[in-house]
């Protein structure tokens, strides 16, 4: 009867632990794992879409810019907020290892996008920015007016909407997508994967979905504006 017990047990912690992995990859990503998993290797057209409406926001160092002012380079987009200890300890350590690989090259960029501008200003966002080690001159850590956030990054960059409970605090209080995008010159998006849920499937579509993201940047970084947006 012990044995039998302790196998039950086993089951359903077992069950409890993929359920909890399935609800957390479907709630940032907008996605299951079945289709994150089916997404990573498959075959992709060399542009997903073009944005065409802009962004203006302001930086960690409190400067006005715009989405458009990247139109040259090769760059690499995501949400946060400095509340959300899963984008400094999981995201944004595959940031840095993004940033790090290709900061060199003067074609290269980084934007961050807070979900909660009421309270990310841009003390805050210096203070974020300083501790993943960002310049400004390469790497925007975003904030602005919210409704006009949340608009461009559902509308425009297609995002999954971020979801705010009012009635909590701290890493709880937004629920939001944690694509990372790139987007090659011209404003237009190359490829894109949810590193943060990738991880909670297994290492391997982990270490696929990364390998993906840094082998496109690398890929556009050395090609000129040669494919048509549409």
């Amino acid at each position: 009867m012990i044995y039998v017990a302790v196998a039950v047990i086993s089951v359903v912690v077992l069950v409890a632990s993929f359920w909890v992995r399935n609800e957390r990859a479907e709630r940032f990503s907008g996605k299951s794992p079945a289709e994150l998993i089916e997404e990573v290797g498959k075959e992709e057209p060399p542009v997903l879409r073009v944005l065409t409406g802009d962004l203006e926001a302001t930086n960690q160092d409190g400067e006005r810019v715009k989405i458009s002012d990247l139109d040259d380079k090769v760059w690499v987009v995501t949400q946060f907020f400095a509340n959300c200890p899963i984008c400094l300890t999981h995201n944004s350590q595959d940031l840095i290892k993004l940033y790090r690989e290709f900061s060199d090259h003067p074609d290269f960029h980084m934007v961050s996008i807070t979900v909660d501008p009421a309270r990310d200003n841009v003390e805050q966002l210096k203070g974020f920015a300083e501790a993943v080690g960002a310049k400004s001159e390469d790497w925007w850590f975003l904030t602005g007016e919210k409704e006009e956030i949340y608009r461009y990054l559902s509308e425009e960059m297609k995002y999954t909407p971020v979801k705010e409970n009012p009635h909590l605090q701290g890493a709880k209080r937004f629920a939001h997508d944690f694509g990372v995008q790139v987007y090659a010159r011209g404003r237009r998006l190359v490829r894109t994967r949810d590193l943060v849920s990738s991880k909670e499937i297994g290492p391997a579509v982990y270490e696929r979905s990364y390998e993906e993201l840094r082998s496109r940047i690398a890929e556009r970084l050395e090609t000129p504006l040669d494919i048509p947006a549409n």
